[in-house]
């Protein structure tokens, strides 16, 4: 008799155990099933970046946007040379994008800009030794190009700057900061140079 709730004791707690095995195995799994976030940010230390196309696109309007606008507001402008506004537009866009891309690819976190003389005056706070980081363009993707219809500024990576560029090292580089309100000095993207050619 002592034996029979013995063997019984023995066979329920191997049930158990049993039973808490396979609890604890099930939820080992659930969890390791669970897909894990992503990490967006882009810092220098960041594991994933995110291309900037979608934040950019969404923060600018569409080349058919554009023609739009042009002809409404400036039909003075012949349709081929609106149609050919509304590419430079989108070329811009897919431009910014591949060198943001790149630098991805490559570990660049630094980036400066290049505006024809003829456009400075509509991008005053663009200079030669002015740079962005990898980091502001993700918190800021309107500081891509294209700036206004039109426009021809260029994100090109910055060369490193440290002594072993010798007398060739510049020093006066600067970030680009925003206005005291948190805005960057942009024109608005109806903007028009004054040499469209």
């Amino acid at each position: 008799m002592i034996s029979i709730v013995f063997l019984s004791v023995v066979v329920v707690l191997a049930l158990v155990l049993v039973g808490v095995g396979l609890y604890y195995a099930l939820q080992k799994k659930q969890t390791e099933e669970e897909p894990k976030p992503q990490q967006f940010n882009s810092g220098a230390f960041s594991i994933v970046r995110v291309s900037p196309e979608a934040a950019l696109r969404a923060a600018r309007p569409t080349a058919d946007e554009v023609l739009k606008f042009l002809a409404q507001e400036h039909p003075e402008i012949g349709e081929k040379r609106r149609a050919g506004l509304a590419e430079l537009w989108e070329a811009s866009i897919l431009e910014s994008v591949a060198a943001v891309d790149k630098g991805d690819r490559d570990g660049r976190n630094t980036y400066r800009y290049e505006v024809p003389e003829d456009q400075r005056a509509l991008l005053p706070s663009l200079g030669q030794d002015v740079y962005i980081t990898r980091e502001t363009i993700f918190n800021h993707p309107e500081l891509l190009p294209p700036f206004f219809v039109g426009c021809r500024a260029r994100l090109v990576f910055k060369e490193a700057d440290s002594a072993l560029l010798g007398e060739g090292a510049k020093s006066d580089w600067q970030p680009l900061l925003p206005s005291a309100d948190g805005k960057y000095d942009l024109p608005d993207w109806r903007t028009l140079p004054p040499n469209l050619d």
